[in-house]
């Protein structure tokens, strides 16, 4: 289980590694990912909203460290430009 400083050292390891050539946008009411789809990486909202709201500008960190389905669907509430990080990239940073 991931500590709630892992949690966070892990947030700053990401934040300061964005693959910016892995930036995908989608329109207002688009939908980012599924309930129950299971994740291949997170996404980290770079602008606009979401419905629910973006915990620490990361969707889907948790259920992806967790090796499980997406807890809830998400759709942007406004246009929505998020940087795709794989969840192999996530995993080696936990490696570090």
């Amino acid at each position: 289980m991931l500590t709630p400083e892992k949690y966070k050292k892990l947030v700053q390891q990401l934040e300061k590694h964005l693959p910016q050539e892995e930036e995908v946008e989608f329109k207002k009411e688009q939908v980012l990912f599924y309930e129950g789809h299971l994740p291949c990486g997170v996404f980290v909202l770079l602008k606009g909203q979401t419905s629910p709201p973006a915990k620490d500008k990361f969707l889907g960190l948790t259920e992806l460290l967790a090796d499980k389905p997406y807890s809830e669907t998400v759709t942007a509430t406004t246009d929505v430009c998020v940087a795709v990080i794989s969840k192999a990239e996530v995993l080696a940073f936990l490696k570090k």
